[in-house]
């Protein structure tokens, strides 16, 4: 969710799927566009996983994290997650979204 005042001017977002690279990472992975774009407000991205790609591991633990520049990733705190509906929350200014993993993001 893209809150009011996030972005400085009118910008259409997209999301680019891309093959998961995270250490330990589950499911697709996402680049959000265009590349570059930062937001003046936390925005709140939702992952919805398939619940196959959480098998192996504790849900709880699940979390969100993005490449930076310097190709090193970086887990994004403080999130949320769902087991019912199988989400992962997580709420930033990032530029990208890297992918969710299977390790605990806010320890």
């Amino acid at each position: 969710m893209i809150p009011q005042g996030a972005l400085k001017n009118d910008v259409n977002i997209s999301v680019q799927p891309l093959t998961n690279h995270a250490p330990a990472g589950r499911g697709d992975a996402f680049r959000l566009l265009p590349h570059g774009q930062t937001f003046e407000k936390p925005v709140t991205l939702t992952v919805k996983y398939d619940q196959s790609e959480a098998d192996g591991t504790i849900e709880e633990a699940l979390g969100v994290c993005y490449q930076n520049d310097h190709k090193k990733w970086v887990s994004i705190g403080g999130g949320s997650r769902d087991t019912l509906a199988n989400t992962v929350n997580a709420n930033n200014t990032f530029q990208r979204l890297g992918g969710f993993f299977s390790h605990r993001a806010d320890a």
